[in-house]
């Protein structure tokens, strides 16, 4: 899975206005406000583009200090684009439950 930012897209005058967000029961979320993705396109079988927007403080996902994200917020995104695939492309039902075994990422 790749992650290109707006700022490093070719085609950023071509992204999606960030206007809404998914569903929140696509990333299994209760509230609008925690859910990062505003949309999720196919590809082909196997290929997606998944765009989002971040909030500008956050709760949880921020340092100690508030002055920066936190990089769980970066797995939080992953967590809730391989939901939002399952649902949307691979037909998993709404209701079913996700177990993640593992998740890195290096900075």
């Amino acid at each position: 899975m790749n992650l290109i930012t707006a700022e490093s897209s070719p085609q950023t005058t071509a992204l999606p206005r960030l206007t809404t967000t998914v569903p929140k029961e696509y990333v299994h979320r209760a509230s609008l406000a925690e859910v990062f993705l505003t949309s999720c396109t196919a590809h082909g079988d196997l290929t997606y583009t998944l765009t989002g927007q971040w909030p500008r403080a956050h709760p949880y996902f921020t340092t100690p200090d508030g002055t920066r994200h936190d990089p769980l917020q970066v797995a939080e995104t992953f967590r809730q684009a391989g939901m939002t695939i399952a649902h949307t492309a691979l037909d998993v039902p709404l209701g079913h439950h996700f177990i993640l075994w593992s998740l890195s990422h290096t900075t």
